[in-house]
């Protein structure tokens, strides 16, 4: 959902230029997910399909929380199986 524009008349973000399109991130190396990551920022229903063990990403680098800090940043606007 783009949130750098609204509708004045309902106050909620106004639908993104992908809005409609439907995407499946498959990958779990950083440009595939990266470019979904995007495509989602533009208003594109992504679905993230994760590896049974889970997604390498989820594991990587820092951490805060309990949580990899590049996992929130790559799973923002995507919904996921896993």
């Amino acid at each position: 959902m783009n949130t750098s524009a609204l509708d004045y008349d309902t106050l909620e973000p106004a639908p993104g230029p992908l809005d409609g399109i439907r995407v499946l991130d498959v990958a779990t190396v950083y440009a595939a997910p990266i470019t979904a990551m995007l495509l989602g920022d533009y208003g594109a229903d992504v679905l993230k399909i994760e590896h049974p063990r889970g997604d390498p990403a989820r594991t990587h680098g820092h951490s805060k929380d309990g949580h990899g800090l590049w996992w929130k940043v790559l799973a923002r606007n995507k919904r996921s199986s896993g």
